[in-house]
């Protein structure tokens, strides 16, 4: 059913994908009385002209998952016909079976912060606490608005199936790649061998610093002979 739904999401209308935070947006701006008593031929109901072809994809579409579901069910063929002749009040009803699988369900937590109005010491507290209604009346509430609209419109958000598809695939070859590097360096790990013994140092290095350090010790150890016959030559025993 899931697949059936796909390859028709690949051809529908790409008006049912537009952005829902910009339609409903352009809908408080259209559909507002400012715009009405400043310019009337721009007054429309943007969210209700804009969102009819979902209302009618939504039906279209739950009639035809209502068929692939009970596709190999004898006793629900004969119900089949009286889908298209649906009056209003049952295409509502129907319209309950709908499923979008190309909606993101995850419910992606986050959060925002809106920035209070900055104290004004020169004020008493009785005015800071007006203007704080009056912050919070004209700029916090419609913020918080606006904010919850974008995150229940969020839910509704088609995503385009051609651009989900080729996201998935893409994902599969990732997981697919780095699966066949691992089984790779397993592979090459079990044909080397392996060994908890150490590995030795090289002793080219340290033959070579052997050999710098010879002649050195060489002339300190003739240094040292030397001062110590000198030193006999000049301390001889006294007899009496």
């Amino acid at each position: 059913m899931i697949g059936r739904f796909l390859e028709r999401a690949k051809n529908r209308d790409p008006l049912l994908e537009q952005d829902l935070p910009e339609l409903f947006a352009s809908d408080a701006r259209d559909n507002s009385l400012a715009t009405f008593a400043q310019d009337p031929a721009k007054y429309r109901a943007v969210a209700n002209e804009e969102t009819r072809p979902f209302r009618e994809y939504m039906v279209n579409e739950s009639v035809q998952q209502y068929k692939d579901y009970y596709e190999s069910d004898d006793e629900e063929a004969g119900f089949f016909e009286y889908l298209d002749n649906f009056s209003n009040r049952d295409k509502i009803r129907f319209m309950e079976l709908f499923e979008d699988f190309s909606v993101d369900k995850l419910d992606h937590k986050n959060y925002m912060m809106i920035e209070k109005r900055e104290y004004n010491p020169e004020l008493s507290v009785f005015s800071n606490m007006v203007l704080d209604l009056v912050d919070f009346k004209d700029r916090v509430r419609p913020l918080s608005n606006d904010i919850s609209m974008m995150e229940q419109a969020n839910k509704y958000q088609k995503q385009n199936v051609n651009q989900m598809l080729d996201e998935r695939e893409n994902f599969k070859q990732m997981i697919q790649s780095a699966k066949t590097e691992s089984n790779d360096r397993i592979e090459q790990t079990d044909a080397e061998g392996y060994s908890s013994m150490e590995i030795p140092e090289p002793k080219v290095e340290a033959a070579a610093v052997e050999e710098e350090a010879a002649p050195e010790l060489v002339e300190e150890n003739e240094l040292v002979e030397e001062t110590v016959v000198e030193e006999e030559e000049v301390e001889e025993p006294k007899k009496e």
